[in-house]
């Protein structure tokens, strides 16, 4: 399989969000909540170093801040734009994901993705290795949105 790169994985992420009818700016406080509640699984991930989870919610938070930033009407420009994320970021694990959450209200996406990024590189991964497994895991998810929310199908 090809690992695709930021700036594509937002293409075919946002693909998806659309195909799901999650992209509207109605759902934004919804996707905010899924924030909240990946950056909980990948916390409770780090605690235990169990790596396949911190893998998983690294990239399931971006996966979820580039539909975010979509349903606000904020276009990130990834590649770009991670180039000039400065080096000034804690080093400490909890201060970052606490970081991405307060720039996730503020609606300072940029920030948070910037953030994200820096927490992978602080846990020794790859936000782009994250990103593809998170985008293959969800891309042939079947499923409706309700009420703002996609489920899946069991």
């Amino acid at each position: 399989m090809k690992k695709l790169n930021l700036s594509e994985l937002e293409v075919n992420i946002l693909g998806w969000s659309h195909d799901k009818d999650l992209i509207h700016v109605g759902n934004a406080p919804k996707q905010k909540l899924k924030l909240i509640e990946e950056l909980g699984e990948t916390s409770k991930a780090i605690l235990k170093n169990d790596v396949k989870e911190i893998k998983d919610g690294l990239g399931d938070a971006f996966v979820v801040l580039v539909i975010l930033s979509h349903q606000i009407g904020y276009r990130l420009h990834l590649e770009s734009f991670l180039r000039y994320c400065d080096d000034t970021y804690s080093s400490d694990p909890a201060t970052l994901i606490t970081e991405i959450i307060q720039y996730s209200k503020l609606e300072s996406l940029g920030a948070a993705i910037c953030t994200l990024y820096h927490l992978a590189e602080t846990l020794n991964y790859d936000l782009t290795d994250c990103a593809n497994i998170a985008y293959n895991e969800i891309k042939d998810r079947k499923g409706e949105t309700i009420n703002g929310t996609f489920i899946r199908e069991k």
